[in-house]
């Protein structure tokens, strides 16, 4: 008894420096690039910091270009945050440098289950060597945005595009109704012999809803087309498998591209030099194109923003049926993190319902949890906002296809972002021979 008494003070002291290390303050830097999902994610900080009184975390958002010569910087400086916004894109190269933490001992431990993350088995895209370097934060896929007042005024019943159709040869379905929306500035439509492509006032459609071509992936641009003429990036790929062997020289890829020169040289399609100098979104946005496929992720900017009423469509069916990219952010965790337990609790709580339901309430993104995702569908459609056709394309195993990752993924992407800007500008005169020399030049980069 006298020996435990003798002890008794040191042993509350060792109580109480337990306590104060476990009360001790730590601030978690999180940093993501898109300034609309911002608000979203300030809601789930607010949630966090009620359960973990402890731990602040403190949100930096910058744009897409900044935040990945800012990251790689602060990889160097040793500056970087604790936790991160990562892409498949540049999920390579990061693991490969040894840049991400190895979140399967955590996952282990806490029986997190990843089961709820449903579509395109999204967990996989952040395995390597037997790790999970991220955790399921959102998906999406592509889907065509159109004027409705330019569909009434040209005599186009919406609701042929749940069925309209695609091919290289004459475009389809798909490219009659681009044709009809195509007007010159003497009001004459693409479908006449009078049209004057030279004179156009609208286009039927662009696939340049950003400012390039996509590099090697094509996400918003040609993907999806590609992939519904029977092209893929790597066949034989399995999810969640790494690039060794690209098919860039593929004839269906080289059919694809050839109708997209061809319909710009028609007029019926805004030529790549206009479209990549002011951007496809804002050219839709102002009355200058009819039509634009884009990501589900831009929903909410092209309502919010159009002076005109907004529609979303499926993408049309190709010759090997509908064809959608469907991707995946995940949110990781820096190798370096000097508080590696506290950014584990963080990123857990990220791939929780309980964040991604407050994420789903504002309307920005699909969260990856199922229950997740079809909440923010509600919330869409609420705000009189159609993302359907999106959560549609993405459910379905033989529409959605994944992002093609690989070595040298950011060199890659540049290579070919270089080179398809000739082919999509019409320098190029032989578009097979062309793509026969990238394929050789970037399959050189993947091995």
């Amino acid at each position: 008894m006298g020996k435990s008494r003798l002890f008794a003070p040191l042993f509350s002291l060792g109580i109480s420096l337990l306590g104060l290390a476990a009360a001790q303050h730590v601030t978690i830097k999180y940093w993501l690039w898109d300034p609309n999902e911002e608000v979203g994610y300030k809601g789930c900080v607010a949630s966090f910091e009620q359960l973990h009184p402890n731990i602040t975390v403190k949100i930096t958002q910058t744009g897409w270009a900044n935040y990945w010569n800012n990251l790689l910087t602060s990889f160097v400086s040793g500056t970087a945050p604790d936790v991160f916004w990562d892409h498949v894109s540049r999920f390579p190269q990061l693991v490969q440098s040894g840049q991400l933490l190895n979140l399967k001992p955590y996952i282990q431990q806490a029986h997190l289950k990843t089961n709820i993350y449903t579509f395109n088995n999204l967990t996989k895209l952040w395995d390597y060597k037997g790790g999970v370097y991220g955790l399921p934060k959102d998906f999406d896929a592509i889907a065509i945005f159109y004027n409705k007042n330019m569909f009434k005024a040209a005599g186009i019943n919406p609701n042929m595009a749940n069925s309209w159709t695609w091919n290289p040869t004459n475009g389809g379905t798909f490219g009659q109704v681009i044709r009809k929306l195509t007007v010159d500035k003497n009001g004459v439509r693409g479908t006449s012999a009078k049209f004057n492509p030279s004179n156009v006032k609208t286009w039927g459609f662009t696939p340049f809803s950003g400012t390039g071509p996509g590099g090697n992936v094509g996400q918003t641009q040609w993907s999806w087309l590609a992939y519904s003429n029977g092209w893929q990036y790597s066949p034989g790929s399995k999810p969640g498998q790494w690039v060794t062997h690209f098919d860039y020289n593929s004839p269906k890829l080289a059919q694809t591209f050839q109708w997209i020169v061809n319909w710009q040289k028609a007029g019926y399609l805004s030529p790549y030099s206009t479209t990549t100098s002011l951007g496809g979104d804002s050219l839709f946005l102002s009355g200058k194109v009819a039509m634009t496929s884009d990501g589900a992720w831009m929903a909410g900017y092209y309502y919010s923003n159009a002076k005109f009423p907004v529609g979303v469509a499926l993408l049309p069916i190709g010759p090997d049926g509908r064809k959608s990219m469907s991707n995946d952010l995940s949110d990781a965790i820096w190798s370096g993190s000097p508080h590696k337990q506290q950014a584990w609790e963080w990123v857990k709580y990220l791939a929780s319902p309980a964040c991604q339901n407050i994420v789903a309430r504002y309307a920005v993104v699909l969260p990856a949890i199922k229950q997740a995702s079809q909440l923010a569908v509600k919330t869409f459609e609420s705000k009189g906002i159609n993302i359907r056709p999106f959560y549609q394309e993405a459910a379905n195993p033989k529409t959605a296809f994944l992002w093609p990752f690989s070595k040298n993924g950011n060199e890659v992407y540049n290579t070919a972002h270089s080179d398809l800007q000739k082919v999509f500008l019409g320098d190029v005169s032989n578009i097979q021979s062309y793509l026969d020399q990238m394929n050789k030049q970037i399959n050189s980069m993947v091995q």
